[in-house]
């Protein structure tokens, strides 16, 4: 009887321990579980507030203050909407509208929100604009939380506001000369040219070439012949006068060649090594972009377009 009664009780107490294993993996499972649906809610969760698809835009612009641009795009070629003589980088372009193709939130705030003011949205920071398939959209972005990476944003159309993160509105803040591009640009051959006509505010000369090999004309002639475009410097009317471009300083170089006119405007730097540049586009229009370049015999140049 003792030992059947001590059998019992073995049996009892496995019994015991299986059924409290079981309940110890139901519910850790069931914890697991529970966890990782939380997880799935919170992190890395995003809110889909709008697509522009690249291909369908046709124009944007952004100002945070600082940077202030706008882009249009015409007979399908991007240009600048306050110089439409600056060649522009479409790479860089398609670049920048893809990182606006999908606008996502963390979070959204408010549906048609009355009180943009608490959010510093009624004067935004931020404001980008894009027009897809004709329709504006506008995101204004306003006050940002630091400590947690986030800020702002109205969509304009719908009114609703949204925290976004901040390094979306980052990869919105770039310098304008990223969209820019040099000139396409072509010397002319030197046998081709029949005339070069020089004219500063100072003097104006006009040589003709003589084909004699290491004459003045022939030096300058194969200066034209072999320019080309080394270095991007600056943009736009504005700066002119820091090149020696300004009208008052540049000078002018007509070259006429057996099929066409080229014109050349030289803005002589603080040294023989520096001669700023501006081409004429292939449009024929003068280009506002500034560059360096190189050609042989540059000594020469300097010293035709110094008179020395």
């Amino acid at each position: 009887m003792k030992s059947t009664r001590q059998l019992r009780i073995v049996i009892s107490a496995i019994a015991l321990c299986a059924i409290l294993f079981g309940a110890y993996f139901v519910i850790r499972i069931t914890t697991k579980k529970s966890t990782e649906k939380d997880r799935s809610d919170t992190d890395g969760a995003y809110i889909l507030v709008d697509r522009n698809g690249t291909e369908k835009v046709s124009y944007f612009s952004f100002t945070d203050g600082e940077n202030i641009f706008a882009f249009e795009k015409q007979n399908g070629i991007w240009r600048y909407k306050e110089n439409t003589t600056l060649p522009t980088n479409a790479e860089r372009i398609n670049e920048y509208l893809e990182s606006c193709e999908l606008i996502l939130a963390k979070k959204l705030i408010s549906e048609n929100c009355d009180d943009l003011l608490q959010y510093s949205l009624s004067e935004p920071k931020k404001n980008l604009t894009i027009v897809a398939d004709g329709v504006k959209k506008s995101y204004l972005f306003g006050e940002t939380i630091e400590s947690k990476g986030l800020c702002y944003m109205l969509d304009s159309r719908s009114g609703s506001v949204y925290l976004v993160d901040i390094s979306f509105t980052d990869t919105l803040s770039v310098e304008l000369s990223e969209f820019f591009t040099s000139d396409s640009h072509s010397p002319p051959e030197k046998d081709t040219i029949q005339q070069v006509t020089v004219t500063s505010p100072e003097f104006s000369k006009e040589i003709i070439p003589d084909g004699i090999p290491g004459s003045s004309a022939s030096l300058l002639t194969e200066a034209i012949s072999s320019i080309k475009i080394t270095e991007f410097v600056d943009f736009g009317r504005d700066c002119f006068d820091t090149f020696g471009l300004s009208e008052s300083e540049a000078i002018e170089m007509k070259v006429i060649t057996d099929k066409k006119e080229i014109r050349y405007i030289f803005g002589l730097g603080e040294s023989e090594e520096f001669i700023y540049l501006l081409v004429e586009n292939e449009s024929g229009i003068l280009s506002e972009m500034v560059y360096l370049f190189s050609c042989d015999n540059f000594s020469h140049l300097y010293s035709v377009l110094s008179q020395k």
